[in-house]
């Protein structure tokens, strides 16, 4: 194994630096937590909806939205030979449920889509997503969590001659993918709504745009029990990659309450890999750093009335990164198409009640922080 390194004292390290990032993160999401309420105290009163020039927010409407589409949990592991790793779930359910500033969602893979119960083929996949956003006013805040189990190489007939179309791929039940990310986004342009190609609380009423920077950060881990086609040895590595995008997002509308979105995001950042392989000698540990860049879009069409809603949306992703042969680097696959449909209910009296003393709890204790800052 190359660049061979004391495991242990880069565990120590390792866990020293994360905390360093996540304590400051937690900090910042508190923080931003308390002014974006403070804010919505202050705009949203007791009105079902705020209307300006640009935007109507509904501010006491509860906005449901279930999605069905196309996405795989796919990569590509570079080592000293490369593996197309794929999940056999491409056709994903969405349901979303998005209050104010708020908005959480949930994503599954059923078998009652016939593309995802090919298993003799490709094998079982099992996947389980978990999102969270704050989407208000000029800061943006997404939090995702997602594992995934059970893939096949693509790429079969590279390690095995005989294979011919219509055979079963190899199958790799017992690798696992599991990923925690977030992405911080600052929204220039007061008059474009993020909201209403995302969480849909609110509407963009006249067209315009934003110059849309942010800061995405993932930690993934993968983990592969028995040894890849090729290889003589199980593996297991953790990666954090931070990537900065300078963002820019259109929205065009319609006086007939259609719309078209876009958005564009170069970006380049920096990864860092902990690889341990298990070898009979022993757990061996490299470190791997490497510059990424990536290009990103997003591309929305829809209706958008003061209740229904109803469009698609098409993510597309290119994804590069510095390397040398002996190097090891997972590349995940980017890309998705979605239909949704959606509804805005009158919220339910409790929650409302709820959220507004959430709100006013956060301003007074924003302003207790201002005073003190200020004495």
């Amino acid at each position: 194994m190359d660049n061979p390194i004391g495991y242990r004292r880069v565990c120590y390290f390792a866990g020293m630096r994360h905390r360093r990032l996540i304590y400051p993160f937690l900090i910042f999401l508190l923080s931003h937590v308390i002014a974006q309420t403070s804010f919505a105290q202050t705009e949203a009163g007791n009105r079902d909806s705020i209307v300006h020039e640009y935007i109507e927010s509904y501010t006491d409407l509860l906005t449901s939205k279930v999605s069905l589409g196309s996405k795989e949990d796919g990569f590509d592991l570079q080592n000293t030979d490369r593996y197309k790793i794929r999940s056999n779930n491409k056709t994903k359910l969405n349901a979303a449920i998005n209050y104010r500033w708020l908005a959480f969602s949930l994503t599954l893979a059923p078998n009652l889509f016939n593309q995802n119960v090919d298993n003799n083929l490709k094998g079982e996949t099992r996947s389980f997503d978990l999102g969270f956003s704050s989407n208000f006013h000029r800061v943006i805040q997404k939090i995702n969590y997602s594992r995934v189990k059970g893939y096949y190489l693509d790429n079969t007939s590279a390690f095995d001659p005989t294979w011919k179309a219509g055979d079963p791929y190899i199958h790799l039940p017992g690798i696992i993918f599991r990923s925690f990310s977030g992405q911080t986004a600052y929204k220039f342009n007061d008059n474009f709504s993020f909201n209403a190609i995302n969480s849909q609380t609110e509407r963009q009423v006249k067209s315009d745009g934003t110059f849309l920077p942010s800061v995405s950060y993932q930690h993934f881990v993968v983990k592969e029990p028995t040894p890849l086609p090729g290889q003589t040895s199980p593996q297991k590595s953790k990666t954090l990659e931070v990537v900065f995008s300078p963002a820019y997002y259109y929205t065009f509308v319609t006086p007939s309450n259609l719309y078209a979105s876009a958005g564009v995001s170069p970006g380049i950042g920096f990864r860092r890999t902990k690889l341990l392989t298990r070898e009979p000698s022993g757990d061996a540990g490299t470190i791997y750093k490497q510059t990424v860049y990536q290009v990103e879009s997003v591309f929305t069409f829809g209706y958008d009335s003061r209740r229904f809603f109803t469009g698609i949306q098409i993510t597309t992703g290119a994804y590069g990164y510095s390397h040398s042969n002996a190097d090891y680097a997972i590349l995940p696959k980017r890309g998705s198409g979605s239909l949704f449909i959606g509804y805005r209910f009158n919220a339910p009296k409790k929650l409302t009640a709820g959220m507004d003393k959430a709100e006013k709890l956060a301003n007074g204790k924003l302003q207790e922080l201002k005073e003190k800052v200020q004495q």
